[in-house]
């Protein structure tokens, strides 16, 4: 019986072990599976999605094209200085994350990026339904104009594709140039003394034929002789004030009491780069 019962001890010290054992193992698993856990929470929380802090940079350019006011003739292509570029980091929303004003030279540049994808954008002219109407409705919204950017490797520099905006050419290359003549009249508007191309009058330029406001001033000079540069196809209006002779019919002399009046040369320009050589402006001064 004392047998039995030890060797019942010795079973009992035996199970004991193994259950001791069996704890540790299953401590070790946890142990294991904890650190598992660990790391790879660690490496999903170093792991970097598009944006700053990488090593990579990405380089571009953006081209002006310009046009004439119409939109129908292109004037000119160059580097665009000066003009804001958009970056947006990832594909999961719509906002951009930084910007970039060009260079002299048109050039943009982003640094210090991740690998990933990116999208670039800069304004352009929306010129939508220019070929129907025949003019750009100048109230609406600029529109962007995008490209897509990967860097698949740390350290590297990559070149996006380029950015072409569109502008039309309100200051044009085209000139009117005239004259400015001015008679001399007696005070009863019946003899004229002497004429000719007077200095340092001031001249003025009106676009098209419904606004009546000036939008530029030019002092003759000493030919009697004006230029007005720079601009796109239209009809214009150039004027210089003479004195008023209304009721010289009537009562046969001039009131100089009346406020002087316009004397108004119409011009029209088309073809860029051209000089247009307008009449002469005539005004008058009374002795």
């Amino acid at each position: 019986m004392q047998l039995l019962i030890k060797s019942s001890d010795r079973g009992l010290k035996k199970c004991g072990i193994f259950a001791v054992h069996f704890k540790l193992l299953e401590m070790k698993i946890n142990f294991s599976v904890l650190i598992l856990g660990i790391g790879v929470l660690l490496f999903t929380s170093c792991a970097k999605d598009e944006g700053e802090g990488g090593t990579s940079t990405i380089k571009g350019k953006v081209m002006l094209k310009k046009y004439d006011n119409g939109y129908h003739t292109l004037l000119s292509e160059s580097p665009a200085p000066d003009e804001n570029v958009f970056i947006i980091y990832g594909s999961d929303h719509d906002t951009y994350d930084n910007d970039y004003k060009t260079s002299y030279n048109g050039e943009y540049e982003f640094k210090y990026l991740q690998k990933g994808t990116y999208k670039i954008f800069a304004y352009t002219t929306d010129t939508s339904g220019v070929s129907v109407t025949g003019y750009i409705d100048e109230n609406k919204p600029k529109i962007p104009v995008f490209a897509t950017v990967e860097i698949s490797k740390n350290g590297s520099t990559v070149t996006a594709p380029e950015l072409t905006i569109l502008k039309n050419n309100k200051q044009g290359s085209s000139t009117i140039h005239g004259k400015v003549l001015l008679q001399h009249w007696d005070a009863t508007y019946s003899i004229n003394d002497t004429s000719y191309y007077v200095h340092d009058q001031d001249v003025y330029i009106i676009a098209g034929s419904v606004n009546q406001t000036y939008f530029d001033d030019y002092k003759t000079s000493w030919n009697g002789e004006y230029y007005f540069d720079q601009l796109p196809d239209g009809d214009y209006r150039v004027f210089a004030y003479s004195p008023d002779t209304t009721g010289l019919a009537a009562n046969g002399v001039v009131d100089f009491n009346l406020p002087k009046v316009p004397v108004f040369v119409d011009v029209t320009v088309s073809g860029n780069g051209t000089v247009v050589n307008a009449p002469d402006i005539v005004i008058f001064k009374f002795n």
